[in-house]
């Protein structure tokens, strides 16, 4: 009885997952190549970049090999854009930041900002660095 029950359930919140509207991402600032415009395929990103990301996560601090292919940085840098008319970089709770547009919308929770930035570092202006 129990198993139908959740069987029910899961079917349930698979129409409600099939049928609702994919999530509108902003654009990408730039292109890997001519050919190919995020550092893998579109397939691979979205199947397989949060296996891809814990391989880095666990290389980077327990080997202390900083690859550079999957960094999260560089994907929030080229992913993340400021809002067009206040120029401020959403939040990762809004559902315009490129990261939680699509974890809603497969239900998965955001783990990685505990340690990262959820928008791009600000470069030091030229002022700034002459200060130092």
């Amino acid at each position: 009885m129990k198993a139908i029950f959740l069987l029910i359930c899961l079917l349930g919140s698979l129409s409600v997952f099939v049928n609702a509207a994919a999530p509108l991402l902003p654009p990408a600032k730039r292109t890997v190549s001519k050919t190919q415009a995020c550092v893998d395929t579109l397939d691979v990103i979205r199947r397989q970049h949060g296996d891809v990301l814990k391989k880095q996560h666990n290389e980077t601090v327990n080997q202390g090999i900083r690859p550079s292919k999957y960094s999260i940085t560089a994907c929030i840098s080229c992913h993340v854009a400021p809002d067009a008319a206040t120029g401020l970089y959403p939040k990762i709770s809004s559902s315009q930041h490129f990261c939680n547009a699509c974890h809603t919308y497969v239900a998965v929770k955001i783990a990685c900002f505990s340690c990262h930035l959820s928008m791009p570092a600000v470069e030091e202006s030229a002022e700034n660095a002459e200060d130092k």
